[in-house]
Order: structure tokens, then sequence, then C-alpha cells
């Protein structure tokens, strides 16, 4: 890991949201990229019980969209929902 930012917490009622920023290189392939990820927990009696995270990687280099080609567009990671224990940030 090159870097990490993290922005937050927005609280709004039993919610809360949390950006994370990173530079990292991947590990099996050596490509350096950039992350953001909006993580939303939801909070029932002090505890975490959903954790959302909303996510697209960046090559490390400037996105051009009139560049046509793979490995210049971003890689949308769409949407991931955990309930319960585990998972790659911790338990819940």
């Amino acid at each position: 890991m090159h870097s990490a930012i993290v922005d937050g917490p927005y609280p709004n009622g039993d919610r809360f949201a949390v950006r994370f920023s990173f530079d990292i290189t991947r590990k099996a392939t050596g490509e350096r990229v950039k992350m953001d990820e909006v993580t939303l927990y939801t909070v029932r009696n002090g505890k975490i019980i959903r954790e959302e995270f909303f996510y697209v990687t960046f090559p490390n280099r400037r996105w051009d969209p009139r560049d046509d080609r793979d490995t210049n567009k971003p890689h949308l990671g769409g949407v991931e929902s955990r309930r319960g224990r585990g998972g790659p940030h911790g338990s819940l």
C-alpha cells in the first residue's frame, strides 16, 4: 500500500458513511491502481450490523474517456453488501 486516505464518518440516523481512497500495488499482477470506496454502515443497539461497499478502481495514470483500450478504463467494482461476521475489513 502506497497511501490511504479516510474521510468521515458522515452520520445519518442509524447509518453512517466513510470514504476510503487507496493507492496500492496488486501482489498477483504488480499493477499499481487507485481505488475509491464508500462504505455505508448500519448500526443497531450500538453495533454495526451491515456494511455496504460502493467502489471503483482506476489504473494509476490519468484516465482519458476518449481512450477505448480496456487498460485505460476504470474498473467498476459495483456494490457489495455483507451482514454478519468476517470479510476483508474485519469482523462486524
